[in-house]
């Protein structure tokens, strides 16, 4: 320790660990601990440092003790010889050598003040270890303790002055505990609390005094000798003496979590517990044993708290980690339904991030995971998850098959369905009875090899309605959106890219349209954009605001299935191909899906028809009329053929 430090210790104006103050302001002890700190500067200055290890009261009483090694340094403070007051350093090994003079300049006073505050120090660290040890023994003969205490806190123990011979008396883990069993501590008696909640939860000793209990000192962070097999205490990973063993049990049951919280209010009582506290937040997966390691399986971990969440209403939440289900060839079917206000409303699934909070599905049924319940049901929340798997069917199903639960007021938000089996079953997200909803910055895809090669459907809506779908991306598949059965109507798309598909848009029921594609990128495709398989001319689909690019395999891929392709419409300014005029009479469709003007001029054209609706030609003049989507035209002369052209004007 340095001079200065020493300095300040032994003329500290407090005290030390029951050890009195060095006394008032005489000397100015300021003033001698700023000159302690000088020397401690000059020291440094020629390469010295720390504390002094010899003092003489003359040069010839340092000059006889050479039993110091080298290096060590002497202070000499009441030599006859002024010049002899000063500091020297011993040099060659201990025995041997002698002391050199650093000349430091020091007057004979100045020495002896220095000599003092050494002394004065080395006086009180004298009486701390004497303490230390007269409290280690007392401890040692303590009959009636519950716990002993190490070297560290018998010497506070005794520092402090509350240690009689018979050490603490008795031990408890509160205060209220403490202050109930006051009449049975025999008077003067010192006792330890574990856990004082009068003073923040620190560990404390009173004595009974008056028959009460007083307050003498805290244990700041001491700890605790547990002996080995000791199954009365319980201590904590770094050591610390924490409660006793029958606290911790009580603290550690299924509801312990009960017994801690906020108090408010003046009663005293818990009004807001940690178990509230945990319900409130939501339940956390990696509480009932899930691991995230994608190694271990986490199935009956979720299993578990998904019952828990149902029983509050909490979120079920799932931190980051890759959480492995092994379904053994069986679906997983999830109810996450609640009676709330006389209706069923499901529990909110919350993740992290896409990426960082996944679960792999293994070994599956028929189809992945199905969420589904036996009544109509409301608030289906899942975000920011991803679920990954390899299915034979829907990795991800919302919704029973037989329409019997509509799930009202869906909400996808960030997640991630991935069903890589390259097989035709492979679907990645399958609807079921969906009656409104969003889905935003979500992905279902499906298998695709990069070199064209695709399978699967990446989102199947079967009767799931109102639904807008917003960023994101689906695809990877034959079909990546495919509108199957059911009354799919209402859907709307806003800046969602269709990608690695043989058709990006494939609609295939009857009963379903009034859809609103727009801001959409269609790439990467090898078969067609959209195609309207089984849809009815007065059930639209609309696209508008895309961009469309084929695939590098499949370069004659186009943008509408020109067999398949009523009730498609098309906004955009793209330039449109005339097609080769039938035969007189013979009727061909408006397959671009756009809004068409027609003209037709030349020829020995007596009339034309729309949709079977014929007009008159007068002396074979010009027409010009328009066409709308899936139209029918033909066009009937006497003689020779007219010249027509088509020309966009969807937009």
């Amino acid at each position: 320790m340095s001079l200065s430090a020493q300095a300040r210790t032994a003329l500290r104006n407090f005290t030390l660990d029951g050890v009195p103050a060095s006394g008032a302001h005489e000397p100015v002890k300021r003033d001698i601990v700023a000159l302690f700190t000088t020397i401690d500067l000059l020291l440094t200055q020629v390469g010295l440092s720390g504390s002094v290890g010899v003092i003489k009261g003359d040069r010839a009483g340092l000059n006889g003790d050479l039993a110091h090694a080298a290096g060590t340094l002497g202070l000499v403070y009441a030599d006859p010889v002024a010049a002899n007051n000063d500091f020297y350093l011993k040099t060659s090994a201990s025995g041997s050598g002698g002391w050199t003079k650093l000349n430091l300049t020091i007057t004979p006073a100045l020495a002896s003040q220095i000599a003092d505050v050494l002394a004065a120090y080395g006086e009180m660290a004298a009486n701390l270890a004497a303490s230390a040890a007269s409290a280690t023994a007392a401890a040692g003969s303590a009959t009636a303790a519950e716990v002993s205490a190490t070297g560290a806190q018998a010497a506070a123990l005794a520092a402090s002055a509350y240690a009689n011979a018979a050490g603490i008396a008795r031990v408890f883990d509160t205060y209220a505990i403490a202050n109930a069993a006051v009449a049975g501590i025999t008077p003067d008696a010192y006792v330890q609390v574990l856990i004082d909640e009068t003073h923040s939860g620190m560990s404390t000793v009173y004595q009974k005094s008056g028959g009460v209990l007083v307050y003498k000192t805290s244990l700041y962070g001491l700890t605790q000798i547990i002996a080995a097999g000791d199954t009365t205490h319980a201590i904590s990973a770094d050591g610390v003496y924490l409660m006793r063993a029958a606290m911790f049990a009580t603290l550690a049951a299924a509801g312990g979590s009960a017994l801690i919280g906020h108090t408010f209010g003046g009663s005293g009582a818990i009004n807001y517990a940690l178990s509230t506290l945990i319900n409130d937040d939501g339940v956390n997966v990696k509480a009932f044993g899930a691991v995230g390691n994608d190694i271990a399986d986490d199935l009956p971990a979720f299993r578990a708290a998904r019952e828990r969440a149902r029983s509050t209403g909490a979120p079920l939440k799932i931190p980051a980690g890759t959480y492995r289900w092994n379904q053994q060839g069986v679906d997983e079917v999830w109810d996450l339904g609640r009676d709330v206000r006389g209706a069923r409303r499901a529990i909110p699934i919350l993740g992290v991030s896409v990426g960082q909070s996944a679960i792999h599905i293994v070994n599956p049924g028929t189809a992945g995971w199905r969420i589904e319940a036996a009544v109509h049901w409301f608030d289906l929340m899942i975000h920011n998850l991803t679920v990954f798997g390899q299915v034979a069917g829907p990795l991800l199903q919302l919704g029973r098959n037989d329409y019997a639960d509509y799930i009202n007021m869906l909400n996808l938000k960030n997640v991630s369905i991935e069903n890589s089996l390259n097989d035709p079953a492979n679907e990645a997200l399958r609807m079921n009875a969906i009656a409104g909803g969003t889905v935003d910055n979500s992905r279902a895809v499906a298998f695709a090899d990069g070199l064209g090669n695709n399978n699967g459907t990446g989102c199947r809506a079967r009767q799931a309605s109102f639904i807008k779908w917003s960023g994101g991306s689906i695809g990877n598949a034959h079909r990546a959106l495919d509108w199957t059965d059911g009354y799919s109507t209402g859907w709307e798309s806003v800046s969602t890219t269709f990608e690695n598909s043989d058709i990006a848009l494939s609609h295939r029921s009857s009963n379903a349209g009034g859809h609103d594609v727009k801001q959409a990128q269609l790439t990467e495709i090898t078969q067609y954009g959209v195609s309207s398989e089984g849809m009815l001319n007065d059930r639209l689909l609309t696209v508008s605001g895309f961009n469309f690019a084929a695939s590098p395999s499949s370069p004659s891929a186009v943008l509408l299935d020109p067999v398949n392709f009523v009730g498609v419409t098309i906004i955009d300014r793209a330039g449109l191909t005339t097609p080769a005029l039938p035969a007189s009479g013979v009727a061909i469709f408006n397959n671009t899906g756009r809004r068409v003007e027609v003209t037709v001029w030349g020829g020995t054209t007596t009339s034309y028809a729309i949709n079977g609706f014929s007009y008159a030609v007068v002396n074979a003049n010009p027409v010009t009329f328009v066409l709308l989507p899936a139209d029918s035209v033909s066009v009937t002369r006497s003689g020779g053929a007219p010249t027509w052209h088509w020309r966009n004007i969807s937009r």
